[in-house]
């Protein structure tokens, strides 16, 4: 866990507002699994904490988005599908995100929308990306960003999340993570977002790095 417990009931009322013209029970039932899927006792970092975060994230920035509630589904649905196991999480939590939006009779063209957005979370490679992308991956990686002892709970939980995996091995991959961010000419896109997390993300890195 790196934040406080969330409680399922206190996001309905956010994940409701996303689709008032749904059919609540249709609503209520998706709720119910999405909850179901990020409380899964494995998952110590991609659970509904980090959901929350997203979204308090859009919040604070949807003055300047153009498409809020597209971002909030993209939040809700882009770690749906989560094995640690395997590498094709993204994809699969988009095509999730397609049916489920669907059967919600959410509008294509925002569904397509959304699993686009999730698709990318696999690489957080902006390249040709509209501003709201930016942002959401900007948002999804907040935590590298985020004050030391935050930072150092969040490597905490990742490691748990991958404890199936080999020391070395983990080390070796999990290097191989942290130079591809630090290679890069910035880490995030969007100004405000730059400003907020680019150096303390270096810095936090760099200290891990260290550490392996």
């Amino acid at each position: 866990m790196t934040g406080p417990e969330i409680h399922a009931e206190n996001l309905w009322e956010q994940w409701r507002a996303l689709a008032p013209d749904s059919p609540e029970e249709v609503s209520r039932l998706v709720f119910e699994d999405l909850v179901k899927r990020y409380s899964k006792p494995f998952r110590k970092y991609h659970n509904l904490y980090h959901i929350q975060v997203l979204l308090d994230l859009i919040r604070q920035n949807e003055p300047a988005l153009k498409e809020a509630n597209t971002l909030r589904f993209a939040a809700w649905f882009h770690d749906a599908v989560y094995d640690p196991y395997r590498t094709n999480n993204e994809a699969k939590s988009a095509e999730l995100a397609l049916r489920v939006m669907k059967a919600m009779q959410i509008p294509e063209a925002v569904a397509a929308l959304t699993a686009d957005l999730i698709t990318r979370t696999a690489t957080h490679d902006g390249k040709g990306s509209n501003s709201d992308t930016l942002f959401f991956l900007d948002a999804d990686l907040a935590i590298l960003g985020a004050p030391p002892a935050d930072y150092q709970a969040y490597t905490e939980a990742i490691r748990e999340e991958y404890q199936f995996v080999p020391e070395l091995q983990y080390r070796q991959g999990r290097r191989k993570v942290l130079l591809n961010f630090l290679e890069r000419e910035i880490i995030y896109y969007t100004p405000r977002m730059r400003f907020s997390f680019e150096l303390k993300a270096r810095e936090n890195m760099e200290r891990e790095l260290g550490r392996l």
